[in-house]
């Protein structure tokens, strides 16, 4: 079974991002799933802004990098706030 180069940037810069910010921020193993819950909301989010957005930034395999990067993080850093 083949996946889309889509789905594979979508999940691995996803939870790239959520083991570093856990790295960086987290303390236990729940944080760890809740970290990566989000940064796939957040890396959707973004993702679906940018496809609503004027402006074309790079897209690396069709994912628009920047804007869902942003969104990723945008929500993590909500999480550990709320998880604080």
């Amino acid at each position: 079974m083949m996946l889309s180069p889509n789905l594979v940037v979508f999940l691995g810069l996803g939870t790239t991002y959520a083991l570093l910010f856990h790295l960086w921020s987290g303390r236990n193993l729940q944080q760890m799933l809740l970290f990566w819950l989000v940064s796939m909301l957040g890396f959707g989010l973004g993702y679906l802004v940018a496809s609503v957005l004027p402006v074309r930034l790079p897209t690396l395999g069709g994912i628009p990098v920047v804007e869902a990067s942003v969104g990723a993080l945008l929500l993590l850093l909500v999480a550990r706030r709320a998880t604080l």
